[in-house]
């Protein structure tokens, strides 16, 4: 359309003409949870409503899903569109963007035009009510699809014209070598689909007008991906989407396999997907294989990737075995599944199972992606529950139950329906423990995806009795009003309950002789010793006091029968081994295999878990810090040296990289080697050795790591007490510190991205929340003293332990919870 519009009115100087891409959202349900990846504020949206529906008042038909009327239909949308959506610089208060244009079709089928349009209006303004999403609806045009006319067609073009120039991104001011970056980035897109940032940087270094500072071509990709002429990932930045199509046509292969692959899998797979939602990582890749000229299965991994960061697919934590773990799970392709079923399934109605009350998180509304987003972060925590005999996961569309210990005699169900998501805690064992923990760390979770998301959505926190419907409203209070009664009215089963029910386990922290930090195990909750005032470790419940180290071991000798506890420690030692002889400087996990950097010996020597020698690999100096790139390479920075090497490790073969200057931490990210120098700058070098950029950090980076969101954290020097954030571009995000922190040395992060440091002064290990806020000691007490090497530290993913190495020992600690 676009292209004959311009041949047509070339010629013609009065005509205003502007570039613009149409995008067709899917109206199927299982691509609602795509949606987020291509909502954006620059764009105008024409919802489409068949008006002859509304006149005879049919439901409203979507593939894959039914909406009641033509009210929730209009409502969806405009919700979906204004909770993806932020304030703006420019707008009018009157206004909110994204625009809204609502083009109501089928005019040629309604036999009462004006009747009926005077009825929509009406009734749209009464489903829609004050709500903030009215401002978003801008106009709205009558078409006829069968019935040609120009001039209704002229209107709605001059509508779309006419919204986007009042638009604030309308006419904003951009380099001019971004013009001919994005020219030359257009001619690519006729024969590539997915380009390298490399590749891009490149061009644009050569181009007319060169744009030759990495942070310009990041900044230029930001905008390009908000106007939507490309997909690009601050997170996955390794590569960028040319061709957005070319991702759609990605996510339909995994999204919809039975409607657009149903060819390429056999039954038996199809009935597997359809039923559980899991698909087998071998069948991903046939999949991606069967389209050859869209090149998938070449980016599997990234590809793969978008959709883990985007909650679209997951790999839970199970208890089955390796063989049945070579999966993914689709959540919005998982079967539906009442309460009533699975709670059968699990046997809640005997008397040997306790339920807590629900608690209940009531939204203005819910995008169908939100639970989804929640669940993935659960899956990703806990173990998913076994719902049967045959081993099928407890995941359902809207439901899921979690093993919250070790032992499964606590389980965690999560649930949503009706712009509510409600969960609640099954025991099987005695009664009485609490979960406000569990609570403010779901509350956490849905926090963080709003603001990750960008959401303008907002909740309420209720709570209901624990054999009431969570769905239903009625019945539901508020902390303030439970706080307030001694019992309250179940308007659901017409009786009272205790309000004591539900403030004691999700509300009020009680002790029960322990202090309230270590029931509930919240984050910067250190408590300390009644006697000298440092952090606590032990609590006597015969005293009924919190005392450190070394006032316990003086109550000790005075009180010997007296019951002692450990309230702090959320990790305890397991296990520990000598490396002999050594003198170990780092350690990194490196799959299962814990590496280890012994200087004196000028070697690296890798062991399982256990502290059995798998093998040794030869230095021609002492290794004084490691980074993992893959899983047969390792990059090392070798004593008083100005240089890294690159061992692979199955060939013993090695490359050197000249830094040129005194080196510290390393760290590999994106297929980057990022190495710490004595001029507090870290240099950035591709695998080939070519030096890419420099970041000033203001800081020595002393040892660094970063997360899966390539945030980039380092501690400078022994002496130091401070952790710092930066993201991949050198800006500080934050810096932790708080009187516990003395001395950080090693860090790392877990599998839920939180920051673990190692504290050579305090002799602790502190787990910093991933916002940078909050902290806590997991670990009260390393083996050996201040006098002694800096304490070193990895994360087991596959055992959730933390490992830390100092002088020649090492020593594997497991979760007090999973122990």
């Amino acid at each position: 359309m676009l292209s004959k519009v311009l041949q047509s009115e070339s010629n013609n100087e009065n005509v205003e003409c502007a570039e613009c891409d149409f995008w067709d959202f899917a109206g199927q349900k299982d691509f609602y949870a795509t949606h987020q990846t291509f909502l954006t504020m620059n764009a105008i949206y024409l919802l489409t409503i068949d008006l002859s529906s509304f006149e005879t008042a049919q439901p409203v038909q979507q593939e894959g899903g039914k909406l009641d009327d033509i009210g929730e239909y209009t409502n969806y949308w405009l919700d979906c569109i204004h909770c993806y959506s932020i304030q703006n610089r420019k707008e009018k208060m009157e206004e909110k963007e994204p625009p809204v244009i609502i083009v109501c079709t089928g005019i040629d089928k309604v036999t009462d035009f004006h009747k009926v349009t005077k009825c929509f209006k009406h009734h749209l303004e009464e489903n829609v009510g004050s709500h903030p999403k009215r401002f978003h609806i801008r106009d709205i045009v009558y078409l006829s699809n069968k019935v040609k006319d120009k001039d209704k067609f002229d209107i709605l073009r001059s509508k779309i014209w006419k919204t986007a120039k009042s638009m604030s991104s309308w006419e904003d001011e951009l380099p001019l070598s971004w013009i001919h970056l994005e020219k030359q980035l257009q001619v690519k897109r006729k024969k590539e689909n997915i380009v390298s940032l490399e590749d891009v940087i490149k061009v644009g270094r050569e181009s007319t007008f060169p744009v030759t500072n990495e942070e310009d071509v990041i900044s230029f990709l930001r905008v390009q991906h908000e106007m939507g002429n490309i997909i690009f990932f601050q997170r996955l930045r390794e590569y960028i989407i040319l061709n957005p199509v070319w991702l759609v046509d990605a996510f339909r292969c995994l999204v919809a396999p039975c409607e657009f692959q149903q060819q390429y899998l056999d039954i038996d797979n199809l009935n597997q997907i359809a039923d559980t939602g899991e698909i087998k990582i071998d069948y991903i890749e046939q999949m991606f294989s069967k389209v050859p000229k869209l090149n998938f299965f070449k980016h599997k991994d990234y590809l793969l990737k978008v959709m883990e960061e985007f909650d679209i697919i997951v790999r839970p934590k199970t208890r089955r075995p390796l063989s049945f773990q070579h999966s993914y799970y689709i959540p919005c392709l998982i079967k539906y599944g009442t309460f009533a079923t699975v709670s059968d399934n699990f046997g809640i109605n005997k008397d040997t199972c306790q339920r807590t009350p629900w608690v209940c998180l009531e939204f203005d509304f819910l995008p169908p992606a939100f639970f989804n987003h929640i669940l993935v972060h659960l899956i990703r925590i806990y173990h998913v529950s076994e719902a049967d005999v045959k081993s099928r996961l407890a995941l359902y569309s809207s439901l899921g139950v979690f093993d919250l210990y070790k032992s499964a005699t606590s389980k965690l169900v999560l649930c949503a329906a009706n712009d509510t998501i409600a969960f609640q805690v099954w025991q099987w064992l005695k009664d009485g423990l609490q979960f406000v923990y569990l609570r403010m760390k779901i509350e956490e979770i849905v926090d963080d995806v709003i603001k990750r998301y960008q959401m303008d959505i907002k909740y309420n926190v209720k709570y209901k009795c624990k054999t009431g419907t969570f769905s239903k409203q009625t019945g539901r209070k508020t902390a303030s009003e439970l706080s307030q009664l001694k019992k309250y009215c179940c308007s659901e089963h017409n009786e009272n309950h205790e309000a004591k029910e539900i403030i004691d386990v999700w509300i009020e922290q009680k002790s029960k002789g322990l202090p309230v930090e270590t029931i509930n195990r919240d984050w910067n909750t250190q408590i300390e010793c009644k006697s000298c005032g440092l952090v606590a470790v032990y609590w006597c419940k015969n005293c009924e006091k919190a005392m450190c180290d070394v006032c316990n071991e003086k109550h000790t000798i005075a009180s010997t029968h007296h019951t002692v506890v450990n309230v702090l420690d959320k990790y305890i030692l397991k296990n520990q081994f000598v490396v002999d002889k050594a003198s170990i400087c780092d350690i990194k996990m490196l799959g299962e295999t814990v590496l280890v950097a012994d200087y004196i010996g000028k070697q690296l020597i890798l062991y399982n878990i256990k502290g059995i020698c798998q093998r040794i690999v030869p230095l021609s100096k002492g290794p004084r810090k490691i980074a993992i790139i893959d899983s047969k390479r390792v990059a090392v920075r070798l004593f008083r040296d100005n240089k890294v090497v690159i061992v692979d490790l199955t060939q013993s073969g090695i490359f050197e990289i000249d830094i040129k200057e005194k080196c510290h931490g390393i760290m590999c990210m994106n297929n980057k080697l990022f190495v710490g120098c004595d001029d507090n700058i870290l240099r950035v070098f591709n695998l080939n050795g070519e030096k890419i950029k420099t970041i000033n950090m203001q800081m020595k980076p002393w040892y660094i790591c970063c997360d899966s969101i390539n945030r980039i954290f380092c501690t400078e020097e022994y002496n130091e007490n401070k952790v710092s954030c930066f993201d991949q571009d050198g800006r500080k995000l934050f810096d932790f510190s708080n009187k516990y922190i003395v001395g950080a040395t090693g860090i790392t992060v877990d599998d839920n991205g939180c920051i673990l440091v190692s504290c050579k002064n305090s002799n602790n290990v502190h787990r910093i929340n991933p916002n940078g806020k909050t902290s806590e000691i997991i670990i009260s007490k390393i083996p050996g003293s201040s006098k002694d090497w800096f304490p070193l530290i990895c994360f087991d993913s596959k055992s959730q332990s933390v490992i830390i190495a100092r002088e020649d020992k090492v020593y594997v600690y497991a979760n007090q919870i999973d122990s």
